[in-house]
């Protein structure tokens, strides 16, 4: 069986780096780098996220209806983590209720009950 040779992350982006010197007639295009399971801790998911925002310090923090990012930015280059929002959120329904039950039926209904 033969060993393949893994590169870090560190050196593929050192590779990229080198790269985008060795060709600077394409400008600067827009980079991001995904964080996918970054950490070998078994833990779940969340724990992982929660260890990738700790790295980054001050980071962006960004939810959506599917989703929950975690990002930094390294001038041009953005790393982020991401998992599915209700991985992260608990969903709560609110309910929103009258002050008086009485209120529901209309003033005039609620001053002749006061008067009764």
């Amino acid at each position: 069986m033969e060993v393949q040779n893994v590169m870090t992350i560190a050196e593929g982006l050192r590779k990229l780096a080198d790269w985008y010197d060795d060709h600077p007639e394409i400008g600067t295009p827009s980079v991001r780098v995904e964080i996918d399971n970054p950490f070998t801790d078994p833990g779940p998911a969340i724990k992982q996220l929660g260890m990738l925002a700790k790295a980054f310090g001050k980071c962006e923090k960004r939810f959506n209806d599917w989703s929950y990012n975690v990002e930094r930015r390294f001038g041009p280059v953005k790393v982020y983590g991401s998992l599915t929002r209700d991985a992260v959120c608990k969903r709560i329904v609110t309910w929103e209720c009258p002050e008086s039950l009485l209120a529901a039926i209309g003033s005039d209904a609620v001053k002749a009950f006061e008067e009764a």
